[in-house]
């Protein structure tokens, strides 16, 4: 079954920081963020701007909850790379 694809709104997006409500529409605009986030290669900063806070962040990445993962009790998350010069280097859901 292919995943629900919703258009990326970015205050809609910021709206469910951490949320884990089963309806986010974050899980549905996951693919148009990647999509964007790999053409575009905006800076970490650029990053916080269109997408709000992060849920959590490393040095190397920020991170953005999506919801609970339909393989596991964990958390899917959108997971945004930066290379050296805090540049977008890729973006990947993962569980944490």
């Amino acid at each position: 079954m292919e995943p629900e694809t919703r258009s990326f709104d970015a205050a809609q997006w910021k709206a469910y920081r951490g949320s884990l409500a089963d309806d986010s529409p974050r899980p549905a605009m996951a693919a148009q963020v990647k999509a964007l986030l790999e053409r575009r290669t905006p800076t970490r900063k650029d990053v916080v701007a269109l997408l709000g806070r992060p849920d959590e962040q490393t040095p190397e990445a920020l991170y953005y909850v999506l919801g609970r993962s339909d393989l596991s009790v964990s958390f899917d998350y959108l997971g945004i790379y930066f290379d050296p010069d805090q540049r977008v280097s890729r973006v990947v859901r993962t569980h944490r």
